[in-house]
This record gives structure tokens, C-alpha cells and sequence, in this order.
């Protein structure tokens, strides 16, 4: 089994890579990374493993509550 998605043009590598400093400062990275672990919890209580996790898939839509 496997999804296959339209392609995006924002995905999380090239959020960060085109900000000022090229990184997230510390509340921005544990908004994220807790983003990422209830999305792959929610996938594993699916019986879904994502088997390429890596910043370039992981695919970014705008987020009015990004922590600044």
C-alpha cells in the first residue's frame, strides 16, 4: 500500500533553509518536532508506517499559529 500526494512547494528543509539565520530557534523546533510525533503516532494507530522521514517530506502548510 502507498499514498501518492500532488507535489507541494513547501516542505520543511526549505522553510528553514530560507530564513534569515537558515534555522528555527528553540520554541519553533519543539512546535514542530511535536507536530511531527502526533502526526506519526495518529499514522501507527492506522497500522501505517512512513518508511522515509526525513525534513524534505515532511510537507508544510501555512500555520497561522507558528510560534515566532
Amino acid at each position: 500500500f502507498y499514498l501518492v500526494m500532488e507535489k507541494l512547494h513547501s516542505d520543511m528543509l526549505e522553510m528553514i533553509l530560507t530564513r534569515p539565520a537558515k534555522r528555527l530557534n528553540e520554541r519553533q523546533t519543539k512546535f514542530l518536532i511535536y507536530q511531527i510525533l502526533v502526526a506519526l503516532r495518529y499514522l501507527h494507530s492506522k497500522s501505517i508506517v512512513h518508511c522515509d522521514l526525513k525534513p524534505e517530506n515532511v510537507l508544510l502548510a501555512k500555520c497561522e499559529d507558528f510560534p515566532q
